[in-house]
């Protein structure tokens, strides 16, 4: 199973983050998907974490820079 797996619903995105730990040595790879996603044009993201035990400080913060720049172009994180 991959690691990270899009989906595009009505208009937004659902990142689904396939991980038993979410760690820093995942972050930089999760960060590329998350702003390929905002160039093309989506402002609503759904990160999907269901399937992870624990998330690391490295890992919540490219989701919190994300959140911040989404938030300038009008948009979030769900």
């Amino acid at each position: 199973m991959e690691e990270f797996q899009r989906e595009v619903a009505n208009g937004f995105i659902i990142e689904r983050v396939n991980l038993q730990q979410a760690t820093i040595l995942e972050a930089a790879s999760f960060k590329k998907y998350l702003e390929n996603d905002i160039s093309l044009g989506y402002n609503i993201i759904i990160i999907y974490l269901s399937n992870c035990n624990s998330l690391d400080s490295a890992f919540i913060c490219v989701m919190v820079v994300t959140l911040k720049r989404l938030m300038r172009l009008g948009g979030s994180i769900k």
